[in-house]
C-alpha cells in the first residue's frame, strides 16, 4: 500500500483494522465471492458519500441563506461564490495538492497510467470542496466529485485488499454506478455511465456487479433521500407521434448547444491557462460569477430547482430587477436564451477559478432551457398552447447530456427514469442519437476524453486502445539481446552473433546511449558484397539510425509503429535514451488476446 498523505496519517489505525478485516474476509472465500462482498462494500460506501455530499450542500445553505439575516439584501447571492471558491481554491491548492482529483477524465487516466490507484484524500475532498463551492452559488454539478469520491472509494478499497488492476477497475466502475444511482435514484443510468463514460469493460462478470451498486444506491436514495430533493417528473404526458418533428428540432437545437458549450469551455479554458496566479483566477472567476448571477439569479447552483420550476410551465421564478415590470413574452423569451447561452460562463468562471464541480448538471440546466426554448417559440410566434412542456423540457435535458459527454444511453435511460417510467422512451432516443451524432460531426471525443487523449499521447481513443494503453510497455521489454559499440568492427560483431539467436542488434554509443539499429538480414547483406579490406569498418557506417520506442509510450502507439514498418520487434530506451532492450510485436498482441479473453473465462 502506498503511503497515505499527511492529513490522513490519524486515520492509519483504522485504516489498518479494516484492511486486517477485508483480509480475513479473504481467505475466508473464494475469489468470485470476495470480488463481489468488495463490490457491494464500495457500493454502500459510495452511495453514503452521495448522502453525505446532499446533507453538506442542504447545511450550508441553511446557514448561509436560511439563517443568515443579512442574505436579505439584495445581491448577497453574488458575493456569496467569492467566499464558495475562493475557500474550495484553497483546499485544493494548499491542502490536497497533486492528491486531488478533479474530472472524470483524471478517473480514467488512473485507470489507464496509475494501475486505478487512486489518492485516499480522494475520498473525501470532493465531497468538501464541492459542497463548499456549490451551496454558495457555484454553477456547476455536484455529480462529478460524487463520481470522484465513489471512485476513489472503489480503489482504496481494492488496494486495501491487494487486488489486481481488473479488480480495481472494476471497483472504480461500482463506486461510480452507485454515486450516479443515488444522486438521481436512476440505477440503469448509473450502470450505463460507468459503461460508456468511465469505460467499464462491459462483460456478464462485471455486469452483476454493476447491476448491485445500483440498486443500492437507489434504496439509498429512495430512503435517506427521498423525493423532495432529487432531480424527479411527474406530469409527462402520452407520447404523441405527431409532434415528432418537434422532437427532431429538439435534437438538432441540443447537438447545436452541445457544441457551443464544448467550444466556449475550451476557450475559457484556454484563457484562465494564461493567468499563472492562483489568486488571479480565483478573483477573476468569482467575480464574473458573481455578476452573472446578479444579472441571471437562476445561474445560481446547481439549477435544478428552475428545471423542476419551467417544468410546471410556471413563469421564470427570481426575475432580475430589470424584469420584475415587464409580461412581455419576447422579452421572457429572450431573457431564456441568454441564460442558456450563459450557462458554460457561470460554468466556466466557476471550475476555472478554482472551484469543483463538473459539467453533469450544467448539461441538464442547458438542455432543459432548449426544451423551453422550442416551446416558447411556439406559443409566441405560432400560438400553440397545447403543448407538453414537461416532455420537451425532458428530452433537451437527455439531447444536451448525450452531446456534450457523448454518452447517449445514459441520456436515455437517466431522462427516462427521472419522468418515473418511459413514456418518453422513443422521442428520448430521437433526441439523444440525433444530437450525440452532431456533436460528434464537430468532436470526434467528448471534452473528457479529448483531455485523456491529450495526457495519454493517444492518435484515437477506443476500448481497443483504452484496453492496451491500461498496460505498460516495460513488462514487454526483453533485455537478452545483444548490444555492440558503435566503434565495433562489422567482423568482429558477426563473430559473436554466432552465439545467439537474436535477429536485431542494438548499437550503443561508449555511455550505453542507444544511436542505431542492425539487423541479421542488413549484416548479410553488408558482408555478401563487401571487399574484404573493409571487414574493419565500424558498425555506425551500416547501422540503420531508427527512431527507438520510448519506454512512456502507451500500447496503442507502439502498435501503431509495428503497422507502419516491416520490423517484428523494435528497441525500447529510457526517458533519456539509455537503451534497455527490445520489444515484439507477437508478445503484445498475445496478452492483448488475453486481456480480451478474459472476461469469457470467468463467465464460463
Amino acid at each position: 500500500m502506498s503511503k497515505l498523505p499527511r492529513q490522513t496519517v490519524f486515520l492509519s489505525k483504522y485504516f489498518r483494522s479494516l484492511r486486517m478485516l477485508i483480509l480475513f474476509i479473504k481467505r475466508k472465500t473464494n475469489p468470485k465471492q470476495f470480488l463481489l462482498i468488495m463490490c457491494v462494500l464500495a457500493s454502500i460506501f459510495s452511495a453514503m458519500s452521495a448522502v453525505l455530499l446532499k446533507w453538506m450542500v442542504f447545511h450550508i445553505e441553511q446557514a448561509f441563506f436560511d439563517e443568515n439575516p443579512y442574505s436579505v439584501f439584495p445581491g448577497f447571492r453574488s458575493l456569496t461564490p467569492i467566499i464558495g471558491i475562493g475557500v474550495s481554491s484553497f483546499l485544493i491548492l494548499k491542502v490536497y495538492k497533486k492528491n486531488f482529483v478533479k474530472g472524470n477524465d483524471a478517473i480514467i487516466y488512473s485507470m489507464i497510467k496509475k494501475h486505478s490507484n487512486l489518492p485516499f484524500s480522494a475520498m473525501y475532498s470532493p465531497l468538501v470542496t464541492s459542497s463548499i463551492t456549490v451551496a454558495l452559488g457555484g454553477s456547476a454539478g455536484l455529480e462529478s466529485p460524487l463520481v470522484a469520491s465513489g471512485s476513489a472509494i472503489g480503489s482504496n478499497l481494492g488496494r486495501i485488499a491487494f487486488l489486481s488492476q481488473k479488480d480495481k477497475t472494476l471497483l472504480i466502475g461500482c463506486g461510480a454506478a452507485a454515486a450516479i444511482s443515488t444522486a438521481f435514484s436512476a440505477p440503469i443510468a448509473g450502470v450505463l455511465f460507468s459503461l460508456e463514460v468511465l469505460i467499464i469493460d462491459l462483460s456478464l462478470a462485471a455486469l452483476i456487479p454493476l447491476l448491485l451498486a445500483a440498486i443500492i444506491g437507489t434504496l439509498l436514495s429512495t430512503v435517506l433521500l427521498g423525493d423532495e430533493v432529487l432531480l424527479s417528473f411527474d406530469n409527462l404526458q402520452p407520447f404523441d407521434y405527431g409532434r415528432l418533428p418537434y422532437y427532431i428540432v429538439i435534437g438538432l437545437l441540443a447537438g447545436a448547444a452541445s457544441v457551443y458549450y464544448t467550444k466556449m469551455f475550451h476557450r475559457l479554458e484556454a484563457k484562465f491557462a494564461q493567468i499563472h496566479s492562483a489568486t488571479g483566477k480565483w478573483l477573476l472567476g468569482s467575480l464574473l460569477l458573481g455578476a452573472l448571477i446578479f444579472l441571471f439569479p437562476q445561474l445560481f447552483g446547481d439549477g435544478y430547482l428552475f428545471i423542476k420550476s419551467i417544468t410546471k410551465n410556471d413563469n421564470v421564478v427570481e426575475l432580475p430587477f430589470y424584469m420584475q415590470f415587464t409580461q412581455n413574452g419576447w422579452l421572457l423569451f429572450a431573457f431564456t436564451c441568454l441564460l442558456l447561452l450563459f450557462k458554460v460562463f457561470a460554468t466556466g468562471f466557476t471550475v476555472l477559478g478554482g472551484g469543483n464541480g463538473g459539467s453533469f448538471a450544467p448539461s441538464l440546466f442547458v438542455g432543459a432551457l432548449v426544451g423551453f426554448v422550442v416551446v416558447k417559440v411556439s406559443e409566441l410566434a405560432f400560438g400553440q398552447t397545447d403543448l407538453p412542456v414537461a416532455n420537451f423540457i425532458v428530452a433537451g435535458m437527455g439531447g444536451v447530456l448525450s452531446g456534450i459527454f457523448y454518452a447517449p444511453l445514459t441520456a436515455i435511460f437517466l431522462s427516462a427514469e427521472l419522468t418515473n417510467g418511459y413514456p418518453l422512451f422513443v422521442p428520448l432516443m430521437i433526441v439523444s442519437a440525433t444530437s450525440y451524432l452532431f456533436a460528434k460531426s464537430f468532436y470526434p471525443l467528448s471534452m473528457e476524453l479529448a483531455k485523456v487523449k491529450h495526457k495519454t499521447m493517444l492518435h484515437n481513443f477506443n476500448r481497443d486502445h483504452f484496453l492496451l494503453s491500461a498496460m505498460s510497455l516495460d513488462r514487454f521489454v526483453e533485455i537478452d539481446y545483444p548490444s555492440f559499440d558503435e566503434n565495433m568492427s562489422i567482423e568482429k560483431i558477426s563473430e559473436k552473433i554466432k552465439m545467439t539467436t537474436k535477429m536485431s542488434y542494438a548499437i550503443l554509443d561508449k555511455d550505453r546511449m542507444y544511436v542505431g539499429i542492425l539487423t541479421l538480414n542488413d549484416l548479410k547483406n553488408v558482408l555478401i558484397g563487401m571487399e574484404q579490406d573493409w571487414h574493419e569498418a565500424p558498425v555506425k557506417d551500416v547501422m540503420h539510425k531508427l527512431e527507438p520506442l520510448v519506454i512512456s509510450n502507451s500500447l496503442a502507439t507502439v502498435l501503431e509503429r509495428f503497422n507502419n514498418s516491416e520490423l517484428n520487434e523494435f528497441p525500447v530506451v529510457d526517458d533519456n535514451g539509455k537503451w534497455l532492450g527490445f520489444v515484439q510485436e507477437k508478445h503484445i498482441l498475445e496478452l492483448y488476446r488475453k486481456e480480451i479473453n478474459l472476461s469469457v473465462l470467468s463467465e464460463l
